[in-house]
């Protein structure tokens, strides 16, 4: 989990057919209404792997 131009934030294993997961992340910001912009990623297990699988972004 990843809000733009943060660190990403490692969730809980969730299994393909039940995509549900109870994981928090907090994010600090200095803006009183800030525009969120949520991606997330599945992890590349390959050693060479340098980016991780972009599954959906929300905004």
């Amino acid at each position: 989990m990843e809000v733009e131009g943060g660190e990403k934030y490692r969730t809980e294993h969730a299994e393909a057919g039940k995509p549900v997961w109870e994981s928090l992340a907090e994010f600090s910001t200095n803006q009183i209404l800030p525009i969120i912009k949520i991606q997330l990623f599945m992890e590349n297990p390959g050693l060479l792997s340098l980016d991780d699988n972009k599954l959906g972004k929300l905004s």
